[in-house]
């Protein structure tokens, strides 16, 4: 069986919503499957949810489906994450 590969942040930038979901819902599996934690899985636990909360924002996500059922256009899922905002990081 091939190691897991992790999620890095630089790499999540690169990616659209849409590429990184299949990636997010594969890593979630792999920490959910993992029984005991090392302190290096705990700190990847966390880098991972970092990354999670800031490039996959539930409430844009909402707004882009919105968006196009009112017929207005939205790029959100297709634009690379490190190019889109999102609000929570402004507000820091």
């Amino acid at each position: 069986m091939a190691r897991f590969k992790r999620l890095t942040d630089d790499e999540a930038r690169t990616l659209t919503p849409r590429e990184l979901l299949p990636r997010v819902e594969a890593e979630q599996a792999y920490w959910a499957r993992k029984k005991i934690r090392t302190d290096e899985d705990r700190a990847a636990a966390r880098e991972f949810s970092r990354i999670l909360f800031t490039y996959l924002d539930p409430g844009r996500q909402i707004q882009a489906v919105t968006n196009l059922i009112e017929g207005r256009p939205d790029d959100y899922m297709d634009r690379p994450c490190g190019e889109t905002t999102n609000p929570r990081q402004e507000a820091s």
